[in-house]
């Protein structure tokens, strides 16, 4: 797992040391988890109080690799506290002890809020944002650079419901069942790389952009 990747722990400045796996060389590009390391807990309506299990930076771990050949893949942990705001500057702090200045974000999940802020909140720092199966955290015209949108053919019903948010970047559907980072990890590296601009084999006509900010 994480093949000819390095583990690190990285003190962020306020109490906050992330664990990171880093690999591969190029342009720098960031990896968000889905969930807060955390073994938090969460009621749904009807539903029993259950343990919610964390979702981890192995989220990435058959991507990053493919990835790393033509790219420096950052995969950190977020800390377990905060609100996106908070996550996103604690990941701005982590670029910049690891040397990086600009560069690409991409998040599912929980991730994705926390990849959307960093893009609305440090705009001259991201060179590109990746959202995949979320819907925008807020006004997607705060959102300046260029930008794609990912999601499991199941999940097509939320980019239905913001159709102002499908209308503005680029849109590509792939997979089905938990998501497309585990049912098509192979397609989502060709897609980001040829998204970010990287080494790639020629794309497909179904997976090639609706149109980007």
């Amino acid at each position: 797992m994480f093949e000819g990747f390095q583990q690190r722990r990285v003190d962020v400045g306020g109490g906050v040391i992330l664990r990171a796996w880093t690999g591969g060389s190029g342009p720098p590009v960031l990896l968000l988890p889905g969930r807060p390391n955390s073994r938090s807990r969460f009621t749904m309506p009807g539903r029993p109080r259950t343990p919610r299990l964390p979702r981890t930076p192995k989220t990435w771990h058959e991507v990053a690799p493919m990835l790393a050949v033509g790219f420096t893949v950052v995969c950190p942990d977020l800390s377990p506290f905060g609100e996106p705001a908070q996550q996103a500057a604690d990941c701005v702090r982590l670029m910049a002890q690891l040397g990086h200045r600009n560069f690409a974000a991409v998040g599912p999940d929980r991730g994705a809020y926390v990849a959307q802020r960093l893009a609305t909140d440090h705009p001259e720092l991201v060179s590109h944002l990746v959202v995949i199966d979320a819907l925008p955290l807020e006004a997607p015209a705060r959102i300046t650079c260029p930008t794609l949108v990912l999601w499991s053919t199941e999940g097509a019903d939320l980019v239905a419901r913001w159709q102002v948010w499908a209308d503005a970047v680029r849109g590509v559907a792939l997979g089905s069942g938990p998501g497309p980072i585990a049912a098509a990890p192979d397609q989502v590296a060709q897609v980001l790389r040829d998204f970010l601009g990287g080494p790639a084999g020629p794309m497909q006509p179904e997976t090639t952009a609706i149109r980007s900010v």
